[in-house]
């Protein structure tokens, strides 16, 4: 039987597979909340992200903006977290992601 990704701290507490599906629309079932499931879900997010870049870039010499830098870091980052397969670490992992995707965001 696959385990939670996380023991709720409190009589509710939102694991990274919700937070997930509530930034794109998708619903969310209690049952997906899986570190099986968030690799799952990343690595199809990180290929469609990587082919909107790919695209864009393509589309440079037509006028198109080119893909950012930071677009590019917050890749090369998901990538090495997949790459390592630590599903002990990957909630944090994901976490700093995420908070590297907003400061990033406020920036600009």
């Amino acid at each position: 039987m696959t385990q939670p990704i996380h023991t709720p701290a409190s009589a509710y507490d939102k694991g990274p597979i919700e937070i997930l599906c509530k930034e794109i629309g998708f619903r969310f079932d209690k049952g997906l909340e899986t570190p099986e499931m968030l690799m799952a879900f990343v690595s199809v997010l990180v290929a469609h992200i990587a082919e909107m870049r790919w695209l864009k870039q393509e589309c440079v010499s037509m006028g198109a903006i080119a893909p950012s830098a930071d677009s590019e870091e917050v890749l090369k980052r998901v990538l090495q977290m997949l790459a390592a397969n630590d599903q002990e670490g990957l909630k944090s992992k994901a976490a700093e992601i995420h908070d590297y995707i907003h400061r990033v965001a406020l920036m600009t």
